[in-house]
């Protein structure tokens, strides 16, 4: 658990600091807006991380599945290295979808005097209104990669948690319900927080 969640903060410091410096800068400072190329390199940066973050949830519901419906076995299970291989496959995929993505966006003809984004946070939409070209099927492709990230990962957890809670309703002692949903509540804060 402690791996996960280390794994967890260290994501979110990193996710939080691809956008924070730049709306700080925006806010305290004059608004620059953001030139083309460092667009691509923080939306690459954000749909990593954030990626990865969903799907780092969903790989910390399995390990809380395996230690509340299978408490005997977690440790033969649940061994470091694959808890490992779990967050370098979350990492993996991530990293897999989000270069496939921004390659994919910036291979776009774009006017040469549009160069120039009036926002902090890199949203897709304002960078395909620049490119002079057809992006129906880049939209297409954009809403089944956010199908695969946010809708997977989120029944994935949604799946994992539905026989966490039958598993925890057949546990006969009060203390032991008590135990098993004091585990589970921290992670469904984040869960909640994340998908909310």
């Amino acid at each position: 658990m402690y791996f996960f969640l280390s794994n967890l903060w260290f994501l979110e410091i990193c996710y939080t600091s691809v956008v924070v410096p730049l709306m700080l800068s925006n806010i305290f400072g004059t608004q620059k807006p953001i030139l083309l190329a460092g667009w691509g390199a923080q939306m690459f940066f954000f749909v990593t991380l954030g990626s990865t973050d969903c799907f780092l949830l969903a790989v910390m519901t399995y390990e809380l599945y395996m230690a509340i419906c299978y408490p005997l076995h977690y440790t033969l299970v649940m061994t470091q290295k694959l808890c490992i291989q779990m967050v370098a496959s979350a990492l993996g995929l991530a990293l897999f979808l989000s270069v496939q993505l921004t390659s994919l966006i910036f291979t776009l003809p774009f006017c040469g005097h549009h160069q120039e984004i009036n926002h902090f946070l890199c949203v897709v939409p304002p960078v395909l209104w620049l490119a002079y070209t057809d992006i129906h099927v880049l939209q297409a492709i954009l809403y089944v990669v956010g199908i695969l990230v946010l809708t997977v990962s989120f029944l994935l957890t949604c799946v994992s948690y539905v026989f966490i809670i039958c598993a925890i309703l057949h546990i006969r002692s009060a203390e032991g319900h008590w135990q098993a949903f004091s585990t589970c509540s921290s992670h469904l804060t984040v869960v909640l927080l994340q998908y909310g």
